[in-house]
């Protein structure tokens, strides 16, 4: 390592002295076998339950555990006193931070690949009676009739569905192996097409597990545009080309997923793999923003494309102006019309999932001229806001933006700019809101101001056709969005300025970091205490990576008065924000933080140089 003070050595040498003391721990347990009647293993058990053997910051124990990948959830309420707090497997920290630097209780998860029959573990600062874990099986499905990935289950189109083995196609007659993908990875070599259509079609792939919530992680194969659902509910719709990746998560309460992928009748749609992972049930979800909308809306592939210039939906985007407190779910798709959303499933999605005090962001409209009468978009509308509040959710409203040759001299020169042929419509979406007392953001005429602000020529740049925003318009608009839902003060909504992937190392992406106060509102500086930092990290690779953040606190001078870490293992193809809270006697000192991140764990991690920002003032 590089460019560390005297103080952060002596934070990383009291780390390493803690693990070496870990290390040294005999390991030794046999859990009670539950009976088994899913797919997947789930193991439960208190601490204090378990054989461990006692250390002096913390207890070591080993699982015998058949070998296979898990994702292990550890819960636990914040020590009392000032201690490190953290979490070894396998030989890896996983997981630690000081005490101090918890925002609150402890509840962390992360997978891990048991090769030799037994989970060993330690766990130092964790109280013995009052600390749980969760041990679940992680199932993962190569589909096709190619070569197997290591660590995978091979899943031809023959395989029939057995309730011995608890997974299988329910209708293999509906299925086709597709083989000879030119790729050197086993897991691309090969896919199944589903031949039925229809989110609800007997073309399924049926997973017996046990009930909880679960993350579902998949790749398409060769493909042009299709979605996947889980119990007829969309998990993710509008997925584009081949070989994309993307996850989700969803509720399994009646422990049966059955599993369809659909599109455009007539053409392909495919998975190459699957991953399902249970969530432990100490893990409370992240509030969801549910999205409704058309093309200009949705999400294309990939999320994050090299080529700005393509077409990309606000949603797909909108992420990067929302703290890290949120999940963004995005059921618009290409083409969608309120009665098509309101019939399709989509809507029935949101409905279904959507939980009291989550939004649901609605823009529809450009699809719907035509097709029709103005007192039938209206009444598709108030359905919307009626089944929504319902449920508990709270409606907003969103008036589509203009189009790119939507400008217009008038009489005396000045520059115009509307949504003509669709002026109708959007006088319906106003009337609606206004009737209804539902929060509107007219995205019309605050992007019709923007484009005129910066005129036609630049306005042009921000699309990529005369509908549809390229990468930045999308940013743009994603922008104009977050900012009138803080001006509105809509809460529980924390909005932020634009986080962007600042930096890279190999498959870790990291983003702007963010200072919120501690009910997650955005400040930007130290004007608050206690400062909770968080910093979100992106795996897009294969394998898990540990990633640590470093938080010095630095004086009016720039001299470093105290640092704390956090350390944090993401999965393969997830992402997790890395946090800590900065306690009020060090934010009241602090004038700026300095913040780094760890390429590994808190003693070993390499200086990622890219990552080092500073960011606070304003005192």
């Amino acid at each position: 390592m590089n460019r560390y003070s005297a103080a952060f050595i002596m934070v990383l040498l009291f780390g390493f002295l803690i693990s070496v003391r870990c290390s040294q721990a005999q390991e030794y347990l046999l859990p009670e076998e539950a009976e088994l009647t899913a797919a997947n293993r789930v193991y439960r058990h208190r601490l204090a339950s378990l054989e461990t053997t006692r250390i002096e910051d913390g207890w070591s124990v080993t699982l015998p555990l058949p070998n296979g990948t898990y994702n292990v959830t550890v819960a636990a309420p914040k020590p009392d006193q000032h201690q490190l707090v953290s979490i070894t497997a396998e030989g890896q920290i996983r997981y630690a931070v000081p005490s101090i630097n918890l925002k609150q209780g402890i509840v962390t998860d992360f997978e891990v690949q048991i090769a030799d029959g037994a989970l060993n573990m330690v766990l130092c600062g964790f109280d013995l009676e009052s600390t749980s874990l969760e041990i679940s099986e992680v199932l993962k499905f190569d589909f096709g009739n190619g070569a197997l990935a290591p660590g995978f289950v091979k899943a031809a189109a023959e395989t029939l569905y057995d309730p011995s083995r608890g997974y299988g196609f329910a209708a293999p007659g509906q299925m086709q192996n597709r083989t000879s993908y030119a790729s050197s990875d086993p897991l691309y070599q090969d896919a199944v097409r589903f031949i039925g259509h229809g989110r609800l079609s007997a073309n399924s792939f049926d997973i017996d597990l046990e009930p909880g919530r679960y993350s579902f992680s998949f790749a398409t194969g060769q493909i042009t545009r299709m979605s996947i659902y889980v119990n007829g509910l969309p998990g993710v719709l509008n997925t584009t080309g081949s070989h994309m990746i993307d996850q989700f998560e969803m509720e399994i309460p009646e422990g049966i997923a059955r599993i369809t992928v659909t599109g455009k009748e007539g053409t392909a749609y495919e998975l190459a793999w699957l991953q399902v992972k249970k969530i432990g049930d100490a893990v409370t979800p992240k509030p969801t923003i549910w999205l409704g909308g058309d093309s200009t809306v949705c999400n294309y592939y990939p999320l994050e494309p090299e080529n700005k210039s393509v077409i990309t939906g606000w949603g797909q985007v909108l992420p990067f102006f929302l703290t890290n407190d949120h999940t963004v779910r995005n059921y618009a798709t290409s083409g969608q019309t309120t009665q098509g959303f309101r019939e399709d499933g989509a809507f029935d999605g949101v409905l279904a999932q959507i939980k009291p005090g989550e939004y649901f962001i609605v823009q529809l409209g450009i699809n719907d001229r035509g097709k029709l009468l103005d007192s039938q978009f209206k009444a598709n509308l108030e359905y919307f806001v009626d089944q929504v509040r319902a449920r508990g959710g709270i409606p907003v409203l969103v008036v589509p933006q203009g189009r790119a040759d939507g400008f217009k001299v008038d009489q005396d020169g000045k520059l115009l700019h509307g949504v003509s042929g669709w002026a109708s419509l959007y006088v319906q979406i106003r009337l609606v809101a206004f009737q209804k007392q539902v929060l509107l953001i007219d995205n019309s005429s605050l992007s019709s101001a923007y484009f005129v602000s910066i005129g036609e020529e630049a306005t042009r740049q921000l699309f990529a056709d005369n509908t549809h925003p390229n990468y930045y318009g999308a940013l743009e608009l994603a922008r104009i969005i977050s900012e009138d839902i803080k001006r509105q003060g809509i809460s529980g909504i924390h909005s932020t300025p634009q986080k962007t992937n600042y930096a890279t190392a190999g498959t870790l992406k990291l983003y702007t970091p963010e200072l919120k106060d501690l009910s997650g509102a955005y400040i930007g500086n130290l004007t608050a205490a206690p400062v909770w930092v968080s910093l979100l990290a992106r795996n897009t690779g294969a394998d898990p990576r540990v990633a640590t953040m470093v938080v010095e606190v630095l004086d009016q001078g720039g001299t470093a008065i105290s640092h704390t870490f956090a350390t944090q293992q993401i999965d393969a193809y997830s992402a997790r924000p890395l946090e800590l809270v900065i306690d009020e006697a060090a934010a009241i000192q602090a004038e700026y933080l300095r913040i780094s991140v760890l390429n590994g764990d808190y003693h070993e991690g390499e200086l990622i140089e890219e990552s080092v920002i500073v960011i606070g003032g304003e005192h």
